[in-house]
């Protein structure tokens, strides 16, 4: 599912809001390889999974992965357009 990051802290764990409004929490030992834990910022938007091993603590979010931006190209290196052929 589709969530974004409600809050971090430094000591290595968070909350990600889901898309019902349910808060997720997170370790940084949940995050997907390649994810860095540092790079996650308030407002994210992450994919992740589920996981209750402990329902009286609430949901646990699994595998959270940053959503990354396409970047768009509009320019070569120069930074002008690319000439017609």
């Amino acid at each position: 599912m589709t969530g974004t990051i409600k809050t971090t802290v430094n000591r290595g764990f968070g909350f990600i809001t889901g898309p019902t409004g349910t808060d997720y929490f997170f370790h940084r030992a949940d995050l997907a390889d390649g994810t860095d834990f540092a790079d996650l910022r308030e407002g994210d938007e992450v994919n992740f999974g589920e996981f209750s091993p402990r329902p009286e603590k609430g949901p646990r979010a699994i595998n959270v992965q940053r959503v990354e931006m396409p970047v768009l190209q509009t320019a070569d290196s120069s930074g002008s357009a690319p000439e017609a052929a």
